[in-house]
């Protein structure tokens, strides 16, 4: 997911509405594995940290079946159920 013509900017240096579109992917792929919306706040440290690791850039955001399939990918680790649902929100019991 690397792209050579523009480098990779840190995920807290991101314009907020690019930081936005990434949380809406997110909410795309998130959506085959739970059945409440995540907040923001729920889940902006995984965002970044996606980012990072993929040394994601701006230019990547353009192809959204790119990003909700990378998505997909990192959040398949939080399951299903109310499983997924108490390890994303501590507030909701299992």
């Amino acid at each position: 997911m690397k792209t050579t013509s523009i480098t990779h900017v840190p995920f807290a240096q991101l314009p907020v509405e690019a930081r936005f579109l990434f949380f809406i992917y997110s909410l795309g792929a998130m959506g085959h594995y739970h059945s409440y919306p995540p907040t923001p706040s729920e889940i902006g440290d995984h965002l970044a940290l996606i980012w990072e690791e993929e040394e994601l850039t701006a230019s990547d955001l353009s192809d959204p079946h790119r990003m909700r399939s990378l998505l997909k990918k990192h959040f398949v680790c939080y399951g299903r159920g109310s499983r997924a649902k108490s390890s994303m929100n501590p507030d909701i019991a299992a």
